[in-house]
């Protein structure tokens, strides 16, 4: 059993880790939405921190004006990212895997958050997509990846290859094989319908996704994102007044937060999924 001290270490050092990726979120969005340039958006925002005086006691005056041009959103992304890093310690242990999958989370966390900006072009930002392919295909040789797509292969084909070696095959396959059948599907739908269905940057989200957690693990993101995004994506666009005719769902931020369900308990529902054929 962990000590409890352990994931109280870990919960606070990841809340002030995640502060800052409310920098680089702000930053991405002010370049995207005029909103969050209006200072009358953070004051509705922290109206209930500046109009309560127990509130302003406890928090302190100087840290209300803190909070006020970050708003409540980014509280919100710092205990998010906290509650998911001290689930992962618990389900993975101390070790390598556990830093790994901390480097996963705090790519995953910014993008969603972006990705649900209120912005015209909900594009997945390269920094983080791009980036978390290269990181995961490196990790890869480190921490073997959770599937057996290419381990099948290599049994088929009678090759014997070092666990390493058929790791990071694992996480390119996981990066390529899910990323370019979403694309097809996307790109078949945009030249018979005539319209977009899905941007580039879902492509490179679920590339993303794949290196990391490997096909199996990038196929049960895409099917439970889908589930989510039919769940909750219907009420977001309520609660924000959207046309459902006309409103897109940001696709790349659902896909992010249903990576970090696949992170945590995917070997559980795989599991739990084979069971029912």
């Amino acid at each position: 059993m962990l000590n409890p001290s352990l994931f109280f270490k870990s919960f606070v050092s990841a809340s002030v880790i995640a502060a800052l990726f409310d920098l680089y979120i702000v930053r991405t969005l002010k370049r995207y939405d005029p909103k969050f340039l209006d200072p009358r958006f953070a004051a509705r925002n922290l109206q209930w921190a500046e109009q309560s005086l127990t509130w302003r006691a406890l928090l302190g005056v100087r840290t209300v004006k803190f909070m006020k041009p970050r708003t409540m959103m980014f509280p919100a992304v710092e205990l998010m990212f906290a509650v998911a890093v001290v689930a992962d310690l618990a389900v993975s242990g101390p070790g390598i895997r556990f830093y790994r999958d901390v480097l996963f989370l705090s790519m995953c966390v910014p993008l969603a958050v972006i990705s649900f900006g209120d912005r015209r072009e909900c594009s997945a930002p390269d920094v983080l997509t791009i980036t978390g392919i290269c990181v995961g295909l490196v990790f890869a040789w480190f921490v073997p990846v959770q599937d057996r797509t290419a381990a099948g292969l290599f049994q088929t084909l009678s090759v014997h290859a070092r666990a390493q070696f058929v790791s990071v095959s694992e996480s390119i396959l996981g990066a390529f094989l899910p990323a370019s059948a979403l694309w097809l599907c996307g790109w078949l739908f945009a030249r018979f319908r005539r319209k977009e269905a899905l941007g580039f940057g879902v492509v490179k989200t679920v590339a993303f996704i794949g290196a990391f957690l490997g096909t199996q693990g990038a196929l049960g993101t895409i099917a439970l994102g889908a589930i989510l995004g039919a769940i909750f994506g219907l009420l977001y666009i309520t609660l924000n007044r959207k046309d459902p005719a006309t409103y897109a769902l940001p696709f790349a931020g659902i896909l992010a937060g249903a990576s970090v369900i696949m992170l945590l308990y995917g070997a559980v529902i795989t599991g739990w999924y084979e069971k029912l054929f």
